[in-house]
């Protein structure tokens, strides 16, 4: 029965690994600026952390490695957020910007 639960341990544990992969994954990906790969990626860890999460799976783990694996996992996501917030900021100026340049054009274009 301990190896049994032993085995269990270690499904778990390599889930768990696999929720920090696409994390870390996601990470590189927003620090690249590669967004469309970030949803890919974010898509798949959902599917996983619901499996994960859903099935109480998580229980089956020491909770010292649970929580130092969800401490990991709550850095890796802020970061993440942070930069996704920057590149809306971004984005965002990027809008006011050309906004501002098709005013002028506009502008131009109408006193000629």
């Amino acid at each position: 029965m301990d190896t049994v639960y032993q085995a269990a341990d270690v499904v778990v544990g390599q889930e768990l690994d696999v929720l920090i992969d696409y994390s870390t994954r996601m990470l590189a990906a927003a620090k690249q600026n590669e967004w469309g790969e970030v949803v890919q990626i974010e898509e798949k860890r959902r599917v996983a952390m619901e499996r994960f999460f859903g099935d109480e799976k998580s229980g089956a783990l020491p909770p010292e490695l649970l929580r130092s694996a969800l401490q990991q996992l709550q850095m890796l996501e802020t970061e993440l957020v942070q930069l996704g917030m920057a590149a809306k900021d971004a984005m965002a100026q990027d809008i006011n910007t050309a906004k501002t340049s098709h005013q002028a054009v506009t502008a131009y274009s109408a006193n000629q």
